[in-house]
């Protein structure tokens, strides 16, 4: 009824930037990223039936994200398309900083950027882990449990990954 359209309503402007966020850092691409997105609340609308309240709603939400952006990635290898399309840029490389100098300004977007590039080189099973932790502050238990492993390769996915991105970093530096 109405009551459900309006509590779902609720619940997609209260994450479609996240579920948009990661779907494009995880696919290095604008457009896709924001297609998958309407694709996940779209189904979640049509499957609203096998949400249990018992569980956190974030974790049932980013289990179909996850697992959309997985489907997406390997039907797009299959099709061969090896190389990215050019990385776009994202909400997180033009959010406007409201203190500092123009100067302060463009170092940190171009440091933000940076930071994205190095996550797009991961590869998937890192870059997922380094998203839903950092970027949607899910706990270690939750990401266990979203990419069906145990919370120690989780820790360990999200050290190398970070280990990585610091590398990649550092290689940026004169």
């Amino acid at each position: 009824g109405a009551g459900s359209r309006d509590a779902f309503a609720v619940l997609v402007e209260r994450y479609v930037v996240k579920v948009a966020s990661y779907c494009i850092k995880f696919t290095r691409d604008q457009r896709t990223g924001e297609d998958l997105a309407q694709d996940i609340f779209l189904q979640l609308w049509a499957h609203r039936s096998t949400y249990k309240p018992s569980h956190k709603f974030n974790v049932f939400l980013f289990t179909a994200v996850v697992n959309r952006c997985r489907n997406h990635n390997r039907s797009w290898w299959r099709r061969g398309r090896h190389e990215v399309e050019g990385a776009s840029d994202t909400d997180a490389a033009s959010i406007e900083v409201t203190q500092g100098t123009q100067l302060d300004e463009l170092l940190l977007r171009e440091r933000r950027r940076g930071v994205q590039q190095a996550i797009g080189t991961l590869p998937e099973k890192l870059r997922e882990v380094l998203l839903l932790r950092y970027e949607q502050e899910l706990d270690y238990a939750d990401i266990a449990r979203l990419v069906n492993c145990p919370e120690a390769t989780v820790r360990s996915r999200a050290f190398h990954g970070l280990k990585k991105v610091r590398a990649c970093l550092q290689g940026d530096l004169p």
